[in-house]
């Protein structure tokens, strides 16, 4: 298997992979015309030429101040892991947690302090808790006390 950053032209199958999630169909729609996300912080991991798992992300960003453990921290800058995707025949094959650890050295490259991720409360939320929880990645009490649990970030610091 090889990670590797997206480029356009994996746009059509990107929009083969997201057909399995009914809830996104626009994306997959737009994917198939070749507009879709590309570049650092876009991973795919591609088995025999065709791409069978998929992360896109930004390591440009300075908005975690929503957890109350980061707001006092001299370098906010900060990457966050916006969607993940693998192919249901590859999700034991490791494929998520190389793909996870790909963005996570980019993002220590990025000189960031922290990684974070907002769980899908559409999925199956204990599941990708225990999943990134193996990868070091913690639920952060969110600045806001009343957004409920299901919700809360989870992150991962790094040296910066």
């Amino acid at each position: 298997m090889k990670i590797r950053i997206a480029t356009h032209h994996d746009a059509p199958q990107l929009a083969e992979l997201l057909k399995h999630w009914h809830r996104h169909e626009f994306e997959s729609k737009r994917y198939a015309n070749r507009q879709g996300p590309y570049g650092p912080g876009t991973h795919v991991a591609e088995r025999d030429g065709t791409i069978v798992g998929w992360l896109t992300g930004s390591h440009a960003n300075e908005n975690a101040n929503e957890m109350e453990d980061y707001a006092d921290r001299p370098n906010r800058r900060c990457s966050v892991l916006l969607a993940m995707y693998v192919d249901v025949a590859h999700q034991d094959d490791g494929i998520g947690t190389d793909l996870v650890e790909t963005f996570l050295q980019e993002s220590e490259e990025a000189g960031n302090t922290m990684a974070y991720v907002h769980p899908d409360a559409t999925a199956d939320q204990e599941q990708l808790w225990r999943f990134y929880e193996r990868l070091g990645f913690t639920l952060r009490r969110p600045a806001n006390r009343r957004i409920s649990r299901q919700n809360w970030p989870m992150a991962r610091d790094s040296a910066g």
